[in-house]
């Protein structure tokens, strides 16, 4: 379903290396085990000439859970859940870390070792990296290996409860295990998969709210530990806190449903950059913990993303991080989806403000977003001080080799990427009703049957029509229509290689804006001359402007764009194209198919988001 795409706003070295099944991005590896190669003193954070081991002492108030004799204990990560494919097993790593690890930092690569990992967590991770592989038999590999995975992982997790503690008598193992096969239901994007997730994601927020993981008072943290064994426990706590957090606003959109867990029970501070997670020695350990932001350690996730939404400054200012903007347009979903749900056909002055309140503070962060530079610097230049906060994406890369700068820089632009796709779903949801979009498209399919309650339900689709042809005559309708060409031009921009690794918010994003675009042509007044007898009506239309609305899809427009498309929004006029199709009933298959081509085969939550309006490019006529 991809198309070849020419242009690429994440372009990266395209020399392929050896025996690489994924050419244009230099891979990572799986990182070996940390090296313990030090020399000399230092006086820095560690003084290697006093460094002894020993073995930890007993502590006095630790009492160590009796084992539950009647049934295997939930704590357990070491049974194997399913064996991994032989000979492949590399290679599914290498596609992770390559594609999946710097968008979700789950696994604390310097510390991962094949052999001795839990195996939930390393099969979830092959299972990931055969999806990515992106042939039919890796990806039926994957189906099979989450299918057993979730059944291994449930029915320890409901073995939990209150005496237990997460990283102790609860494995953490077991919990990064569910976060990741969550993660790739949304890859997969298979409806009888979400709906395992959605049920998974529910029972892990239960249990880690049971064990007190979202309790601060309950947090416990030793001092006295030697500080990267600290910090590494600490950014697994944290990592799991923000990504669940992440998780559980990606199903919401999918599924329009509330929030299960809130931006206040995030006590935990922002975790550690990537850099600082991915030390590979404690050498270079020290050395990236020297130019750690201290205040990442002294603010909140709570806190960052409330001091947008009663839009403070931010916490962070100059250095707020692509994925930590994405935290905060998360923290966004439940305040949408309660507007949504009490929206009706009447506008009110309390769904105004807050409506109001909500696009400033997308505003907020779209600004933060476009601070950050996404060009690609060349190596002479990639030190310079425009470009420093590249340095908080180091990995496990050997720097003495050629082309280490293009694999640092994909994984800033990608983030960034993602964030601005994750600005234009929440954008989409904002200014169009998606909730009724979606039930109009339902009600148009051809097959869609309600005649016990037909008198009812014929109330409830008059009522939701009325609704959708006001919005297609109101601003607002023409800014989501702005987001929907956006989100379509800022894939169509990416590679063909990048496309098929891409974030799945980029998805739910493009079946969003296919639906914005159906329902606006179905709705409006809007008419083309395919659409109109050859009359005076046609000869009038035939002398409007046409308004292409990909003019103003990139983010950072220059000002003079943003001007134009505010006048557009707030007046109208002209004939709305979109890659030069234009927007009415007799191109709307022609302009749905341009989004259905970006969509990965199989992905059909699609139908779920925008029922009914996807048809197969090949069946379409030309207009």
């Amino acid at each position: 379903m991809n198309q070849p795409l020419a242009s690429s706003a994440l372009t990266i070295d395209q020399t392929p290396l050896p025996d690489n099944e994924f050419p244009g991005i230099i891979p990572t590896p799986a990182p070996p085990p940390p090296s313990a190669a030090f020399q000399g003193k230092t006086n820095g954070l560690i003084d290697w000439s006093s460094l002894r081991i020993q073995k930890d002492q007993p502590d006095p108030m630790h009492v160590e859970p009796k084992p539950r004799v009647s049934q295997p204990s939930s704590a357990s990560g070491d049974e194997n859940p399913c064996p991994q494919p032989e000979g492949s097993t590399q290679k599914y790593l290498d596609a992770y870390f390559t594609y999946f690890h710097h968008r979700w930092t789950i696994i604390h690569a310097p510390t991962f070792d094949d052999k001795t990992h839990p195996p939930v967590v390393l099969s979830s991770m092959c299972m990931i990296g055969a999806w990515l592989s992106g042939t039919q038999d890796s990806r039926e590999l994957a189906a099979a290996m989450h299918d057993r995975l979730v059944a291994h992982i449930v029915p320890r997790l409901l073995q939990a409860s209150s005496s237990d503690k997460l990283q102790e008598s609860l494995s953490m193992a077991l919990c990064q295990g569910s976060l990741l096969n969550m993660i790739y239901g949304l890859y997969c994007g298979v409806e009888r998969i979400i709906s395992k997730v959605v049920i998974l994601r529910n029972i892990l927020v239960a249990v880690l709210r049971e064990v007190g993981f979202f309790r601060p008072e309950v947090s416990y943290d030793n001092p006295k530990s030697f500080l990267p064994f600290r910090m590494t426990k600490l950014g697994e706590r944290q990592r799991l806190a923000a990504y669940l957090f992440k998780v559980d606003s990606y199903l919401n959109i999918v599924r329009g449903q509330p929030a299960i867990l809130t931006a206040e029970e995030l006590h935990y501070t922002l975790p550690a950059t990537f850099s600082l997670h991915n030390a590979a020695g404690l050498d270079i350990f020290e050395t990236r913990y020297s130019i750690e932001p201290a205040i990442r350690s002294q603010t909140t996730l709570c806190d960052m993303v409330q001091d947008a939404a009663l839009d403070a400054a931010a916490p962070v200012e100059g250095l707020m991080l692509a994925e930590d903007i994405q935290l905060g347009i998360c923290a966004l979903q439940p305040r949408i989806w309660h507007l949504l749900v009490r929206r009706t056909d009447t506008p009110d002055l309390s769904s105004a403000i807050e409506m109001d309140a909500l696009r400033r503070n997308l505003e907020s962060w779209k600004r933060l977003l476009i601070r950050i530079p996404t060009a690609q610097p060349d190596a002479s230049s990639f030190s310079r001080e425009q470009h420093l906060a590249m340095r908080y994406y180091y990995g496990t890369e050997d720097q003495s080799k050629d082309g280490w700068q293009s694999v640092v820089s994909y994984r800033q632009r990608s983030l960034v990427y993602d964030a601005t796709m994750l600005y234009h779903v929440f954008s989409l949801h904002l200014y169009a009703n998606i909730r009724i979009l979606s039930q109009l498209a339902e009600d148009a399919r051809p097959d869609n049957s309600k005649a016990p309650y037909e008198d009812v339900n014929s109330q409830a689709k008059t009522r939701r029509e009325t609704y959708a042809r006001e919005w297609a005559k109101a601003p607002n309708s023409r800014r989501a229509l702005c987001h929907a060409a956006a989100a379509l031009a800022s894939y169509n921009s990416l590679s063909a290689l990048v496309n098929k690794t891409i974030d799945p918010i980029s998805h739910v994003a493009l079946s969003a804006g296919a639906l914005v675009v159906w329902a606006f042509c179905s709705f409006s007044s809007h008419v083309c001359e395919a659409c109109v007898p050859r009359s005076q009506i046609h000869s009038i239309y035939a002398q409007l402007p046409e308004v292409e609305l990909t003019r103003w899809a990139e983010i950072k427009a220059e000002p003079v764009l943003e001007r134009e498309r505010e006048t557009w929004i707030e007046v109208g006029g002209g004939l709305a194209t979109l890659i030069g199709l234009k927007l009415c009933r007799c191109s709307l298959d022609i302009l749905v198919s341009q989004y259905y081509s970006c969509l990965p085969e199989g992905w059909n939550v699609a139908d779920t988001i925008a029922p009914g309006i996807w048809k197969a490019p090949d069946t379409i006529m030309e207009v």
